[in-house]
């Protein structure tokens, strides 16, 4: 819990000073609310951002006052690689480790040159949620060393145009990395 506290004052402190802060309302408020058919977040840290590079279907970095690592909120794309398997089957085995061999994922990399083609080099508008008005609960906030997030760029949320585009699942799918390639 010390280094997430670390992490989130070396990361927010600087983006405070730079970053609109939504006060909280009187009454506990939904996280979203539908204006014009989009969905705006209630509650948080806002900052327009620049996204500098694509790491996969669902994370990119993007600089705001620092430069941040970011997974998409309601969003999950398949991996850039998967487990290897040969045409009975069965798992492929390196001689040298004995661990199963990856291969790439053709699904993943589609997802990561979709999301490179909407983001890449765009500037856009970063929204890190809050749970709640009370307090806030930091570890709730990154995955994996990941800030939790959602990102418009030209008004359009990254991660409803990757499910949109099918190349992400708006809910996290079973685990099909132990399965034969399909």
């Amino acid at each position: 819990m010390r280094n997430a506290l670390c992490l989130f004052g070396v990361v927010f402190a600087p983006m405070l000073a730079c970053m609109a802060f939504q006060e909280p309302p009187a009454a506990p408020a939904p996280a979203e609310v539908i204006v014009d058919s989009k969905i705006i977040p209630t509650m948080g840290l806002i900052s327009g951002c620049k996204i500098v590079s694509v790491h996969d279907g669902d994370s990119l970095t993007v600089i705001v006052p620092v430069k941040l690592q970011c997974r998409f909120l309601d969003c999950w794309s398949p991996e850039l690689s998967r487990p290897a398997f040969d045409k009975d089957g069965k798992p492929i085995l390196n001689p040298k480790t004995g661990k199963q061999k990856m291969e790439p994922n053709p699904k993943g990399v589609r997802a990561r040159d979709n999301l490179k083609r909407l983001a890449e080099g765009k500037s856009g508008v970063i929204h890190i949620p809050f749970d709640n008005g009370e307090s806030i609960d930091v570890g709730k906030l990154f995955t994996f060393g990941r800030v939790l997030c959602k990102i418009e760029v030209n008004g359009d949320d990254l991660s409803y145009q990757q499910c949109k585009g099918k190349f992400a699942s708006a809910t996290k799918p079973e685990e099909e990395a132990t399965k034969p390639n399909e």
